[in-house]
């Protein structure tokens, strides 16, 4: 089950056209782990986190930002119109990662989703 990331991303900041409908964004914090379970998932980019999304998409993978900020990821996307979303959750600083269940309805914690989920991916 993938999960959702929401990140404040000013518009013309921090993501690149790769090819038609194919962006990659910025250096954004994220562990290994959370970025593996976020390929599948979608990615939103808002400009604060009191408004709805201006950009996102289908993530379709992820790499280690160059060095010096190799603890960072990059990830990639497919963008698509179903993306104006207000993020469910409260946020952490300029980030936000949201775990759901199987249909997608109903957020849980991360505790109950790697118990879940544990060793899907």
């Amino acid at each position: 089950m993938p999960i959702d990331l929401h990140y404040i991303c000013k518009r013309g900041e921090n993501h690149r056209l790769v090819w038609p409908g194919v962006f990659d964004t910025g250096n954004w914090t994220a562990d290994d782990r959370t970025a593996e379970l976020a390929v599948g998932g979608r990615i939103y980019l808002h400009q604060n986190q009191k408004t709805a999304s201006w950009h996102g998409g289908t993530i379709t993978g992820w790499r280690s930002a160059p060095r010096p900020e190799n603890h960072r990821k990059i990830f990639t996307f497919e963008a698509d119109i179903d993306y104006k979303v207000l993020c469910p959750i409260p946020w952490s600083q300029q980030r936000a990662v949201v775990w759901w269940n199987d249909d997608r309805t109903v957020q849980m914690t991360q505790t109950e989703y790697m118990k879940i989920n544990r060793g899907t991916r």
